[in-house]
C-alpha cells in the first residue's frame, strides 16, 4: 500500500510549496510531488531533503535527480527521491549424485573399439562410508535496506531432501548421505536402499551381463554358457550353469546342477554345493556335495561328498583334503577315474621332516661348541679366582658363565629328543 504524506505535516515550506510524499508498499522506493504557490516560486533541494528527513526517508537519497527536479522547477511531476537496496536471495541448494540414477544396460566399448556386450555394469558396489549423494549449497545471500534504513533479511534458498531408504546414514553437518554397510544401490525416484544381496529376476546372460558384486548374489533363473558371477560372499542359483564362470568368496550353491562343457569353472572359499556337475572345473576350500559328478576336475579342501539316488563319481580327476565319500566310484565301461587325498598338513610333515632333522643336526652341533667354549671359560676363571683374592667381579663373571652353561646343556637335551623323535621309525 503506497504512503501518502502532503505537505510538511500541515505546514507549508518556506516557499509556501506543497510537497506531497509517497512511499511503495516494500518500502523501497520513495516519490514527491511538489506543488507550487500561487507564485510558482521554486523550492531548493536542500528544502526537500529536509522534508524527506523529517518523514524518517534517510537511506538511498536520489540527491542528483532533486537537485535536477528543483533547478528545472518539474512541478506536479511525480518524482523518485529515494531507492532502497533490495535484497539478494540465496539460490537453491542442489543435489549431486555419485552413482548412476538411471541405467541404459548397452554395452561398453573397449579401448581397442570392439563392443563389450557381457559387463553391463548393472551391478552398482559402495562400501560402508561411501559417500552417495551430497547437497551442493549456494553462497550466502545480502540483506538489502528500505528508504527507512531498515535492514531487510534475505531470502535462503531452499534445501532438496535426501533420497529415503534402508542401510544409509546422514551426516552430521546434513550435507552428505553415505552408505552404513557394504552392498549394492538400488534407486528408483527418490528411494534408495542398499542392499547386501542382489537378485538376478532371470537369466544372467545378455540383458543382465557378467554381475560382480561384493555381497551375496542370487540368480532366480539359469546362468548360461559364457557369462560370470562373482561375488564377495554367497552365490545362489535356482535354476542351472552351463559353461559360465561362479566365483564366491563363501560358498556356491546350484539347484539343478551344471554342465561345464568343458570351459566351466566353480571356485569357492567354502563350500559348493549342485545336483550334478558334469564336464567342469570345481575348487572350493570345504566341501563339495553332490549326487553325481561326471568327467570334472576337482579340487576340494576338505570332503568330496557324493549322497543321492546315485551317488556316483566316474571320469575326470578328484582330490580331496581328507575324505571322498560316495556310493560308486568309476564305471564298468573302463573311464578312466583318478581319485585321491592331499592333506597339506601330511605334505608338509612328510616333506619338511627330512630338512627339519638336518636343520636340528645343525642347531645341535652349535649348541655342543657354545657348551664346549663356555666350559674352557669357567675353567680360566677359576684359575684366576685365588690370585684375585675373591674378586667380586670375577666370582660375578664365574655365575654368568654357570648359568650359561646350565641353558646350553638344556637347549642340546632338547634337540637330541627331538632328533630322536623325527628318527624314530613309523609302527
Amino acid at each position: 500500500m503506497d504512503r501518502n504524506k502532503a505537505g510538511t505535516n500541515g505546514r507549508q515550506t518556506q516557499s509556501k510549496a506543497s510537497i506531497n510524499l509517497k512511499v511503495s508498499a516494500d518500502k523501497m522506493a520513495a516519490f514527491i510531488t511538489v506543488t507550487p504557490d500561487a507564485d510558482n516560486k521554486s523550492i531548493s533541494s536542500d528544502e526537500i531533503i529536509a522534508f524527506l528527513k523529517e518523514n524518517s526517508i534517510v537511506f538511498g537519497l536520489c540527491s542528483g535527480s532533486i537537485e535536477d527536479f528543483c533547478a528545472n522547477k518539474k512541478f506536479n511531476v511525480e518524482l523518485l527521491c529515494a531507492r532502497g537496496m533490495p535484497p539478494v536471495d540465496q539460490e537453491d541448494a542442489h543435489m549431486e549424485y555419485m552413482f548412476k540414477t538411471s541405467h541404459s544396460a548397452l554395452p561398453t566399448e573397449r579401448e581397442d573399439g570392439t563392443v563389450d556386450f557381457r559387463n553391463l555394469g548393472i551391478v552398482q558396489n559402495v562400501s560402508k562410508g561411501d559417500v552417495l549423494c551430497r547437497i551442493i549449497t549456494a553462497p550466502e545471500g545480502k540483506d538489502g535496506k528500505d528508504v527507512y534504513g531498515t535492514p531487510v533479511k534475505y531470502k535462503e534458498g531452499r534445501i532438496p531432501n535426501f533420497p529415503t531408504g534402508s542401510n544409509t546414514v546422514i551426516s552430521d553437518d546434513k550435507l552428505t548421505l553415505s552408505a552404513a554397510i557394504d552392498g549394492c544401490i538400488d534407486y528408483k525416484k527418490d528411494i534408495l536402499n542398499i542392499n547386501d544381496t542382489f537378485t538376478v529376476r532371470g537369466d544372467v546372460d545378455s540383458a543382465s551381463g557378467n554381475i560382480d558384486f561384493l555381497g551375496t548374489v542370487i540368480v532366480q533363473g539359469d546362468v548360461l554358457e559364457g557369462f560370470s558371477v562373482k561375488a564377495g560372499r554367497d552365490i545362489i542359483v535356482r535354476g542351472m550353469v552351463e559353461g559360465a564362470m561362479l566365483d564366491a568368496g563363501e560358498s556356491i550353491t546350484i539347484s539343478n546342477g551344471m554342465n561345464g562343457m568343458g570351459k566351466g569353472l566353480l571356485k569357492a572359499k567354502e563350500n559348493v554345493t549342485g545336483k550334478y556337475f558334469e564336464n567342469t572345473r570345481i575348487e572350493c576350500g570345504g566341501n563339495i556335495n553332490a549326487d553325481v559328478i561326471m568327467n570334472c576336475i576337482v579340487h576340494s579342501g576338505n570332503a568330496i561328498i557324493l549322497k543321492g539316488r546315485h551317488a556316483l563319481l566316474v571320469g575326470g580327476k578328484s582330490v580331496a583334503g581328507k575324505c571322498i565319500y560316495a556310493n560308486t566310484i568309476g564305471s564298468n565301461s573302463n573311464v578312466k577315474t583318478d581319485i585321491s587325498i592331499q592333506s597339506d598338513v601330511l605334505k608338509q610333515f612328510s616333506d619338511g621332516s627330512e630338512d627339519q632333522l638336518k636343520e636340528l643336526k645343525r642347531d645341535l652341533t652349535q649348541a655342543t661348541n657354545d657348551a664346549n667354549v663356555l666350559d674352557k671359560q669357567l675353567i680360566k676363571a677359576k684359575s684366576i679366582l685365588p690370585a684375585s683374592k675373591g674378586n667380586p667381579k670375577i666370582l660375578l663373571l664365574i655365575k654368568s658363565i654357570i648359568k650359561n652353561k646350565a641353558d646350553a646343556d638344556a637347549r642340546i637335551k632338547t634337540i637330541k629328543k627331538q632328533i630322536q623323535q623325527l628318527d624314530k621309525p613309523a609302527d
